[in-house]
């Protein structure tokens, strides 16, 4: 009776090993099939993209300080750190900075001497909503001041100090300008020379920046 036994034994042994296979791959097969669904759903879910932070009053300073040190790269690593701006957008802002604009501007606007008076009653109207950095751009946009003296009358302002607006630049000697501009593009130093042709004309970052290319075009001719 034993001996007659063992096949039974047998029969059913290899049938439980054969379901306990059968279930793991069922298990497997359901694992695999939710961990898919859960993929797509993590694949087709919108994208959320941080919002852009306006630039503090300190963030171009910074970055003049690494452009000063040749440190551009920094410059942009430090502003889109800032600001949470794309490359270009950064990268384009970092330069009008360094060539002394504002790093929002649009390359359509431009200030023109002499100075705008009516920059006040805006600026004290931004300084109430508690908009101090706007402001400032307001301010250098209306005057042609740099960061530093733009921040220095606006905090004199809201703190009901007194306080001394820029003025208007001496007409520059056009062949003295047009020296010192041919001698920093010879330096190739391209930026220090808009910046040194905007400062001596007033004139827009766009106007600078083409007029000095075609200064930087007879040169090479």
């Amino acid at each position: 009776m034993v001996v007659n036994s063992i096949p039974g034994i047998y029969i059913t042994a290899v049938a439980l090993v054969c379901s306990t296979g059968l279930l793991v791959l069922l298990i497997a097969g359901a694992v695999l099939f939710l961990r898919r669904g859960s993929i797509q759903d993590v694949s087709r879910a919108p994208s959320v993209t941080a919002p852009e932070r306006p630039p503090d009053a300190g963030l171009e300073a910074q970055v003049m300080a690494y452009m000063r040190q040749g440190k551009k790269l920094d410059a942009i690593r430090v502003y889109r750190q800032a600001t949470l701006a794309g490359l270009k957008e950064a990268k384009d802002a970092v330069e009008r900075i360094e060539a002394g604009a504002p790093p929002h501007q649009q390359e359509s606007q431009h200030v023109n001497y002499p100075l705008r008076e009516d920059w006040r009653p805006e600026v004290e109207s931004l300084l109430r909503q508690g908009k101090k950095i706007d402001a400032i751009r307001v301010f250098r946009m209306a005057t042609g001041a740099g960061l530093k003296e733009a921040k220095d009358v606006v905090d004199a302002l809201e703190a009901g100090l007194p306080y001394s607006a820029p003025q208007a630049p001496a007409p520059a000697d056009p062949v003295e300008l047009r020296r010192q501009v041919e001698d920093l593009l010879r330096r190739r130093n391209k930026l220090e020379a808009i910046r040194a042709y905007r400062q001596a004309t007033g004139k827009g970052l766009k106007e600078a920046k083409d007029e000095v290319e075609e200064i930087e075009r007879q040169i090479i001719l």
